[in-house]
């Protein structure tokens, strides 16, 4: 409804102008007629028509401005949460694509969704004023002359061609100017970022010389650019005063004849220029619109795209919790990214993971460990064989309620700098145990706190934390973890969820990082658990087997006393990572 009369007030105000143009011909009549007796009564019907007109159009405008504003604010709002709610269903593999890499679908959040609203409101409304402006603008000037009118129809090609000409030119200059700010940006980009070299090899006058070149080269590009624009912009404003010089002769003829009057003359000439100005305007929202049109293909791509692992769908069987055993098993798995479908990654891969029991997996970088987990996660599907869990396929369970079973610690693990450290353990938690992701809404609750306070204890950075200014309450971007505590930390927001299978991921495993070691020697026994690593000779006392993978192929499985005695890959491996 808001929509229809934000288009009925975008009419009105578009018929403003032709309106207004007749006004001002009786006026120009009256004076014309008897100056002396009518000029002055003229003159305050005038003012009273046009004081009456504004408050029509003060009133259509206000109506077109606060209906398509709040009809693009809820379409924009609406869009980008579908779109976000959409992107979050999408699995992994989706963001692996070039096109759906996160700049891409940041844009699209952003920038695409801004242009939608723009076509849904403000765009709606551009289009509306000027084309009934020109509709009005003919219409009026056919009534008052027929002959003048049809002049103006056959002069619309005219007002065609230096309105694609005038919008041309507009964005022949700003694309110009825009390529130079492009160009210059990168140059001072490189320069700043790379100041250690400027300052080592004194190349500072050197820089600034040849910024200096490259400024004159580019004012002589736009000086070019804007002659041009110039030129042909003149040419396509005397297209227009041409046309209107002509419609002043030819009216003349007909007032002289006794077939016109100088009201239509006056008529046409401001309908003449009123649809000018509407036309010059359509043209110029047009590349808004074509904008818009892009953004909405942009957006539509992504939200035609459907999930093939959907977290966020009720579909798949869900295992009761007194029947779950926690075993893994892959069989003859083979597995390529969906971003290269060509180049093979995993190659008829067997690995078991029993309940209660720490597995292993080593291998050089590069050689498919954090593949396996993460097929073992479900976020990919092999392209060949199975992962089952439980002795189910896992493209049969919930996709949700089976994740949630593991607790993991990824290589880098990621944090979010906005929310405090408490919050950020504390997002692990599971929504089915009646706790909210958010912490600032059960903080005041001590059983979630001491949750998060016993998870850190068994992590061995509670000590850490509380060293904080803030403690627990500490905005993370304010603290300075370095990359044994951050790794603790994900291991904390590991250990809230209650896992019934920790997976471990991360390059070296070394008794260097004592307090990381102690707290895990202390947690993997209570629970099945995935070690995967280059080298993880610091846990092989509580690991009961081994699976060495290279090149995407298990080359050797055993315990790690069986591999080391038998002197093979696994042997070399771990000797070359300890000596490093």
């Amino acid at each position: 409804m808001s929509v229809w009369l934000g288009a009925l007030g975008s009419i009105i105000c578009g018929l403003g102008n032709p309106k207004t143009a007749v006004f001002f011909a009786q006026f120009a009549e009256s004076i014309i007629t008897d100056p002396k007796k009518v000029a002055a009564p003229a003159i305050v019907s005038l003012c009273r028509y046009l004081a009456c007109f504004a408050a029509i159009q003060f009133t259509s405008s206000y109506v077109m401005q606060i209906t398509f504003s709040s009809a693009s604010y809820n379409l924009s709002k609406t869009i980008r949460y579908i779109l976000f709610r959409h992107i979050l269903r999408m699995e992994p593999g989706f963001f692996d694509i070039h096109e759906n890499r996160v700049n891409a679908l940041m844009s699209a959040l952003v920038v695409d969704v801004e242009r939608v609203k723009d076509i849904g409101g403000s765009l709606i409304g551009a289009f509306l004023q000027p084309a009934s402006a020109i509709i009005g603008a003919f219409t009026v000037t056919i009534a008052t002359e027929w002959k003048l009118g049809l002049l103006s129809i056959v002069y619309s090609p005219v007002l065609i061609i230096q309105g694609i000409f005038h919008s041309r030119i507009r964005y022949f200059a700003k694309d110009k100017e825009r390529k130079g700010i492009k160009r210059y940006s990168g140059y001072i980009f490189e320069s700043f970022s790379s100041i250690r070299t400027v300052k080592a090899f004194n190349m500072e006058r050197y820089l600034l010389e040849r910024f200096n070149k490259d400024t004159k080269l580019e004012q002589r590009r736009e000086r070019k650019a804007v002659i041009l624009s110039i030129v042909v912009f003149s040419l396509s404003r005397g297209m227009v005063l041409y046309f209107l010089g002509f419609t002043f002769w030819y009216g003349s003829k007909l007032v002289e004849e006794k077939d016109g009057t100088v009201f239509a003359l006056v008529v046409a000439y401001l309908s003449i220029l009123c649809a000018t100005d509407s036309v010059n305007e359509i043209f110029i929202r047009g590349k808004e619109f074509h904008k818009g049109s892009q953004s909405i293909r942009n957006i539509s791509r992504v939200l035609d795209t459907t999930p093939e692992i959907d977290a966020c769908s009720a579909d798949g069987e869900v295992i009761p919790e007194e029947n779950v055993e926690d075993t893994i098993l892959l069989q003859d798995v083979y597995f390529a990214y969906p971003s290269d479908p060509d180049i093979g990654i995993l190659y008829g891969i067997d690995v078991y993971i029993p309940t209660q029991k720490v597995v292993g997996l080593v291998g050089p970088r590069g050689a498919g460990k954090s593949t396996i987990l993460d097929l073992i996660k479900h976020f990919y599907e092999p392209d060949s064989g199975s992962v089952k869990f439980n002795g189910i396929d896992i493209t049969c369970l919930n996709v949700a309620t089976y994740r949630r079973y593991f607790g993991v610690v990824d290589q880098e693990p990621k944090f979010y700098p906005q929310e405090t450290v408490a919050e950020n353990v504390a997002l692990a938690v599971p929504l089915t145990k009646g706790i909210h992701y958010n912490y600032n809404k059960y903080r005041s609750g001590a059983i979630m706190h001491d949750h998060i306070i016993n998870a850190c204890k068994m992590a061995n950075i509670h000590d850490q934390i509380v060293q904080l200014e803030d403690g627990y309450e500490t905005t993370f971007y304010e603290t300075c973890f370095n990359n044994s505590e951050l790794t603790r930390l994900a291991l904390a927001r590991a250990l809230i969820r209650n896992p019934k299978i920790l997976i471990l991921d991360g390059t070296i495993w070394t008794e260097e990082d004592k307090p990381l070691i102690s707290a895990l020697k202390q947690i993997i026994p209570r629970q099945t658990t995935i070690i995967a690593g280059r080298n993880i000779s610091s846990l092989v006392d509580m690991v009961d087997w081994i699976y060495m993978i290279e090149q995407g192929r298990i080359v050797e499985a055993g315990t790690h006393d069986y591999l080391t005695s038998a002197k093979k890959k696994y042997y070399t491996l771990v000797n070359e990572t300890t000596n490093s």
